[in-house]
């Protein structure tokens, strides 16, 4: 998602990873900046490979360029849910 600043785009992605999760797919939401940290980590271990990998891994990936729309925690989840 791409538009100005102000039209919402922080507060709608963690709303579209909701229905996800409850269509059952899985989502992993992080900050942006947690990312390329987590990426420059693995260029140091020698795991780009398998960081990128974890990335991919999940059908919906949620990167915001704000801290405060994701919770300040990377997850992965499966709904199990029928409502």
């Amino acid at each position: 998602m791409v538009g100005p600043i102000g039209v919402g785009k922080s507060f709608l992605a963690p709303v579209l990873g909701y229905a996800a999760v409850r269509a059952g797919h899985t989502v992993r939401s992080a900050p942006a900046d947690r990312c390329f940290r987590e990426m420059a980590l693995a260029r140091a271990d020698h795991a780009v490979d398998k960081t990128f990998r974890s990335f991919l891994a999940p059908d919906l990936l949620i990167l915001d360029a704000t801290t405060s729309a994701c919770t300040g925690s990377t997850t992965s989840s499966r709904s199990t849910s029928t409502n």
